[in-house]
């Protein structure tokens, strides 16, 4: 190649390259291929203790070891504070990093770099004066895993509740019945008082639920929202939610099974505020009979003014607008509280990479920028999901087995158009390396020592 005037890293967290070559084999990865096939590959390396994200991601953006650039764990530790878990806290923070970035050492020289969902890189906006910082505080963009930055945001000390915040808010599950976490269980009742909709159907139900924007990193406030279902002569099969029992201001209707489009909603904060949300809807469950097991399930709303998680802000005025959601790391929790199925979970995952090529590509398509450094981590979630499925000795089942196989090459399917979208953007004068940060292995049999 030329001399490269431009350095691109993308980082797939806890991708293994002998699964890449085996995906490349059987033809679904033909971008990592093109990469594989045109470049050098690093079959194995010493990677910095302890495995795992917060340390090696740093590492790969400032060339420091953990004992030098200051993150050496997943949890760190409140200076001054007493000993034991009540004073630690995660450290999604570029403020505690005491090493140089490669992208504040490009930034000196007057370049312009561009960091999209890299781990730690929240706050590292501060060190930049040409550079755009979009996400940074968890694993994917909206997200906030360092308790203290959430407490401190929301006013409240060092309350380190464990939780993880959301700008805007956190997914939430609209049901029948109780499920754990933020799910809002209602009582259908008849339907009435419904303007501007043709069809009410036979026996039209309704319920009014509570959006309370949970685990929110803004001081929100909770609204009423409305969901109507209607048998329109084949059983109860549609679905509408609304933020007034108007069909024209309703957000969507869906069927079961169906996925609802992007849509906007209001986000109201407790000073009478409001910011424009961006979301998705499912239904997950409804008895066409009776209308029991309804089962709804909302994304996560992403504010689309960008405040928190993009800097500048007003670079988000150009993100966050085609059909694709970021979603958040709280879809493999809602897999295993049985919110959603696997099906569900390879979907938002293909949501997640399609909305990360979708950004890139807003970002980047005018050429004016010097350095990318970007992330993605579904292929590390799949490992802590179905990692023990995925091998033939420690599987649960052939059947598990083979689901896992077929979620595996789903996700990496999905990768593999993200990384071709990407490559795309490149220029032959753009230098790209493709770099995880660690492995992954089943669990074993369990041992007692006594």
């Amino acid at each position: 190649m030329k001399t490269p005037k431009k350095v691109a890293l993308l980082g797939f967290d806890c991708a293994l390259t002998a699964l890449v070559r085996k995906h490349i084999d059987e033809g679904i990865c033909p971008n990592f291929k093109k990469v594989f096939e045109n470049g050098v590959v690093a079959e194995n390396n010493f990677v910095p203790y302890p495995t795992i994200t917060p340390p090696n991601w740093t590492v790969m953006a400032t060339g420091a070891h953990p004992g030098t650039n200051n993150v050496v764990d997943f949890w760190r530790h409140i200076p001054g504070r007493p000993h034991g878990g009540t004073y630690t806290h995660n450290s999604f923070n570029w403020d505690y990093v005491e090493a140089e970035s490669i992208w504040e050492a490009v930034d000196k020289i007057g370049k312009k770099t561009v960091v999209l969902n890299y781990p730690m890189s929240y706050n590292a906006h501060k060190k930049l004066k040409n550079g755009v910082v979009v996400g940074g505080g968890g694993l994917t963009v909206g997200v906030y895993l360092d308790q203290l930055v959430c407490s401190e945001k929301l006013g409240m000390g060092e309350n380190l509740d464990g939780i993880s915040k959301y700008a805007f808010c956190d997914d939430l599950l609209v049901s029948t019945d109780m499920y754990p976490g933020n799910c809002q269980k209602v009582s259908l009742a008849p339907a009435e008082d419904w303007a501007n909709i043709d069809e009410m159907g036979d026996d039209p139900l309704e319920a009014e639920f509570t959006q309370t924007f949970a685990n929110s990193i803004f001081h929100t406030a909770p609204v009423t929202w409305h969901v109507l279902v209607r048998d329109l002569g084949e059983g109860y099969e549609y679905v509408t939610a609304s933020p007034t029992r108007d069909l024209k201001d309703a957000f969507f209707t869906i069927k079961l099974g169906e996925w609802s489009d992007a849509f906007d909603a209001t986000g109201l904060l407790e000073d009478g505020s409001t910011k424009e949300l961006r979301m998705r809807a499912k239904l997950m469950g409804l008895d066409p009979d009776d209308a029991s097991g309804l089962k709804l399930y909302i994304s996560h709303g992403l504010n689309k003014d960008g405040a928190e998680w993009c800097y500048p802000p007003e670079k988000a005025a150009g993100l966050n607008k085609g059909n694709n959601i970021t979603t958040n790391h709280s879809f493999m929790t809602g897999l295993g509280i049985n919110w959603i199925d696997l099906d569900t979970w390879m979907e938002l995952i293909a949501m997640h990479y399609d909305w990360m090529g979708d950004t890139a590509e807003a970002l980047l398509k005018d050429g004016d920028w010097d350095l990318l450094y970007c992330h993605a981590h579904p292929t590390d979630w799949i490992y802590h999901v179905l990692m023990t499925d995925l091998d033939s000795t420690t599987c649960a089942s052939k059947k598990a087995y083979d689901k896992a196989w077929e979620c595996h090459r789903k996700l990496y399917a999905a990768a593999d158009r993200y990384l071709g979208r990407l490559l795309d953007m490149f220029d032959d004068e753009t230098l790209v390396t493709l770099i995880s940060d660690h492995g992954a292995t089943p669990d074993g049999p369990l041992t007692d020592p006594e």
